[in-house]
């Protein structure tokens, strides 16, 4: 026994899906816009090494308190490893970061290994 779907006689339904999620999802871009991460706006990315591992959620509040509110933070490699992207372009950003770091919690002493600054190029012509 075969089984029988009729598709054309659910066509209104769909279409009328369709053209519902359409424009919910154009009005949600047109009221929240874009959020373009730091490859499409610049900014900083600082690579820390902490002694022992570290829970994510304590490192983003402790940068919270201290004033970076804005950074993003992830974990890489090992769990003692963390990259933070920030905006701005100030060479010292590294080392404030570190050192905010570093006073929240001085029993995991934090080392910086690397500082970029990642400019906008490939975001503006994505754009």
């Amino acid at each position: 026994m075969k089984r029988v779907i009729n598709f054309m006689g659910v066509r209104h339904v769909a279409f009328a899906l369709t053209v519902v999620l359409t424009v919910a999802s154009l009005a949600s871009l047109m009221v929240k816009g874009l959020n373009f991460g730091l490859d499409f706006t610049g900014g900083t990315l600082i690579e820390l090494g902490y002694e022992r591992p570290v829970e994510l959620e304590q490192v983003r509040g402790q940068l919270e308190r201290s004033g970076f509110g804005d950074a993003v933070v992830q974990s890489f490699g090992a769990t003692t490893d963390v990259l933070v992207r920030m905006p701005g372009d100030d060479p010292q950003l590294g080392e404030r970061v570190a050192d905010a770091l570093r006073s929240a919690d001085s029993a995991n002493p934090v080392s910086v290994k690397r500082v970029e600054f990642v400019g906008p190029a490939v975001g503006e012509e994505l754009r």
